[in-house]
C-alpha cells in the first residue's frame, strides 16, 4: 500500500456488525474501533468552548482485517496503520481514514475506583458490650 500511515490512539473497544439488510437484502460488514481523543478548548469572536479530558470517537476498520483488532486487551495504546481514501460526500470528494492493521499494542492498566468489599466480621469477633 503506497499511502500507508501510522498513528497512535487510545483505544477503548472494537465492534463488528455483519449481516443482511432487511430492506435491500444487501450484505453488510461494518467494523469500528472506539477511541478517546483529547478535547481542546477553543475561542472565536462569537464562541468560547472550554473542554477538559477526552471525548469518544470511532474509526472505520477495513472489514477484511477485523481479526487484528478483536483480541487486543482494551483499553490500550495502539499504533494503527491506515490508508486515506477519497469518498463522495454530498457531491464532493472528502478524505477518509480506514484502519488496515495494528503495528504495536500497549495495554493500559486501569485504576480501581471502587472500594474493595471486606468480609463481615464473625459474631465471635464482635466487641463485647457490658450489660
Amino acid at each position: 500500500m503506497d499511502n500507508l500511515h501510522t498513528m497512535r490512539v487510545i483505544a477503548i473497544g472494537f465492534s463488528r456488525m455483519a449481516g443482511t439488510a432487511k430492506a435491500s437484502g444487501n450484505q453488510y460488514d461494518m467494523c469500528r474501533l472506539q477511541i478517546l481523543l483529547p478535547q481542546t478548548s477553543a475561542r472565536t469572536q462569537s464562541m468560547e468552548r472550554t473542554a477538559a479530558g477526552f471525548q469518544a470517537s470511532e474509526l472505520e476498520v477495513d472489514s477484511s482485517r477485523w481479526h487484528q483488532f478483536v483480541n487486543i486487551p482494551y483499553p490500550a495504546h495502539i499504533d494503527v496503520q491506515y490508508v486515506e481514501e477519497l469518498v463522495n460526500f454530498k457531491g464532493r470528494a472528502e478524505p477518509r481514514r480506514k484502519l488496515v492493521g495494528v503495528a504495536a499494542t500497549t495495554p493500559i492498566a486501569l485504576i480501581a475506583t471502587q472500594a474493595t468489599p471486606t468480609a463481615s466480621p464473625s459474631p465471635s469477633a464482635a466487641p463485647k458490650v457490658a450489660a
